[in-house]
């Protein structure tokens, strides 16, 4: 989480590219390519298998709409924050850290909830 969001507060880094990607990813098109994209980079894989050996045991359809569920909350975060902070909506509270912090929570409830 916190290498994304500290890529965003980066001073520089485009403002529009956390909404650019929540469209993206929209589009059945579209995330298939973001994905392969995204699958071809080390460090993300290097991060998606540090993950996959934090997380507990879930049945194999569980894990997969889980990690759906993520991918879109912190999607959707990110583009929001970014949406707020160009002024497109009221001021959000906090920071990027901040913001990086109540995803942990958040994924971290998600994944480590009971399955019924």
């Amino acid at each position: 989480m916190r290498p994304t969001t500290e890529h965003l507060a980066a001073p520089g880094s485009p403002t529009w590219f956390a909404r650019f990607c929540a469209q993206a990813m929209a589009d059945p098109a579209r995330q298939d390519i973001v994905t392969e994209e995204s699958l071809a980079c080390p460090p993300t894989l290097r991060t998606l298998e540090g993950l996959n050996r934090c997380l507990p045991d879930l049945p194999a359809d569980v894990h997969i709409e889980r990690a759906a569920m993520s991918r879109i909350l912190i999607l959707r975060t990110c583009a929001e924050r970014e949406r707020a902070l160009a002024g497109s909506t009221s001021t959000p509270c906090g920071n990027w850290h901040d913001t990086a912090t109540g995803l942990i929570d958040a994924v971290v409830g998600l994944w480590t909830a009971p399955v019924t």
